[in-house]
């Protein structure tokens, strides 16, 4: 009888597959180490160039270039060239008149941002929501007592609607199905349904409301009234006020932590930021910050509070373990708005004048990045998914898109 060579078990081959596997594994890893180690490299050189050129520029000028341009370069401009791939944000400070310093910023593809569209809405927008699916933006238009609602996927006013009299903050539920506008000459809040963006309820609350927050459930709604001193609390089921908190004189900002059992509230001439408990509904304690805070931010995990202090130029940073101030920011003058990103990675501060967004890494609280908006931004919200910022730019009667090249 003829004898054929025993081919391989089903086993065997098993085996061998899996050691291929492991093989292409660590090959990937190897390479991925390798690729990422050259990439860090190009941009550790790109850096040090764009470093040497400014600072020769610097030396010849006595002052840092007004902008960086490589397309019709001026006098007062210079062309900073990148290896391919990386990008380059250079931002002069404190003004592009007489810079005296600079922030520069060099990344890889997907790392840089930039204003990618300009919508027009109305005048003088201020605080901005988004839509939990991420399909729409809701924009109060101080001036116009108006919301513009921008659909995301083409940057579209699809509709206008009319609500009190000076709409200042604005807030969406958890399920996307309502949006609450603090109208603050009309002292009221405007309740839209999203479904047909119609007016379907307007609530009495106290003097001057301002800030407004949701709570994670949706639940409840927090409005800060500014004039009165106190906070309204609204019960969504019925938009019936339940409860009205005094919290301090001339409380302005207010966010709520993502267990939804604090609101951080603050207030600006006092300096300080309240602390409610949202169980009762009672002052727990308040923390010092900088002067005339006004915008507040609370983490994604609910770690940390970023403040900005609109009269003092910077951002507190307090720990909610304890409440303790754990850091100040520098930023430009008159920082206005906060968010944080969905990764808690960035805090995104506006600042009125000069127009920017300062990019706050969290892990250290260092201000890593800057962005130029449209004129004078206030609110600014993050995208679902953490891709795009929006601002509201009250200056320009527009909302910003930045998005990361």
């Amino acid at each position: 009888m003829k004898k054929f060579p025993r081919g391989f078990t089903i086993v065997e081959l098993l085996v061998v597959i899996v050691i291929i596997g492991m093989l292409a594994g660590i090959v990937t890893v190897a390479y991925n180490g390798i690729s990422g180690r050259a990439r860090d490299a190009s941009v550790q050189s790109d850096l040090s160039q764009a470093k040497k050129q400014l600072e020769t520029f610097y030396a010849t000028k006595g002052k840092y270039p007004s902008a960086n341009n490589c397309t019709n370069t001026t006098s007062s401009q210079i062309c900073l060239k990148l290896s391919a791939g990386n990008s380059l944000t250079y931002t002069p400070r404190p003004n592009t008149t007489n810079p005296t310093s600079y922030i520069l910023n060099i990344g890889l593809a997907g790392t840089v941002p930039y204003v990618s569209a300009t919508v027009p809405v109305g005048g003088q927008p201020w605080g901005l929501a988004i839509k939990p699916d991420g399909s729409s933006i809701y924009v109060a238009n101080y001036i116009s007592h108006t919301v513009s609602v921008i659909r995301t996927s083409d940057n579209s006013v699809t509709n206008t609607v009319a609500v009190g009299t000076r709409p200042y903050e604005i807030t969406a539920t958890p399920d996307g199905s309502r949006i609450y506008v603090a109208n603050s000459y009309s002292n009221n809040v405007s309740v839209i349904r999203t479904s047909d963006h119609a007016v379907t309820d307007t609530i009495t609350v106290g003097s001057s409301p301002l800030g407004i927050a949701v709570t994670p459930d949706g639940s409840k709604v927090y409005v800060v009234n500014s004039n009165s001193g106190n906070v309204s609390v609204i019960r969504t089921s019925d938009n019936a006020v339940i409860n009205t908190v005094s919290v301090g004189a001339y409380p302005k900002g207010i966010a709520i932590t993502p267990d939804g059992t604090k609101a951080y509230i603050t207030r600006s001439t006092s300096s300080s930021v309240a602390i409610l408990n949202t169980n009762d509904n009672t002052i727990m304690g308040t923390v010092s910050v900088g002067a005339s805070p006004a915008g507040i931010a609370v983490t994604p995990d609910g770690s940390k509070v970023y403040v900005t202090n609109s009269g003092a130029g910077n951002v507190t940073v307090i720990r909610t373990s304890d409440n303790a101030v754990i850091n100040t920011i520098t930023v430009s003058t008159t920082p206005s708005g906060v968010a944080v990103s969905p990764d808690g990675v960035t805090a995104y501060v506006t600042t009125y004048s000069p127009s920017t967004i300062a990019f706050i890494r969290t892990s250290d609280d260092t201000v890593t990045d800057t962005a130029a908006p449209g004129s004078g931004p206030r609110g600014i919200a993050v995208g679902t998914g953490g891709t795009k910022l929006y601002t509201a730019n009250q200056g320009a009667n527009t909302v910003s898109v930045i998005e990361f090249r």
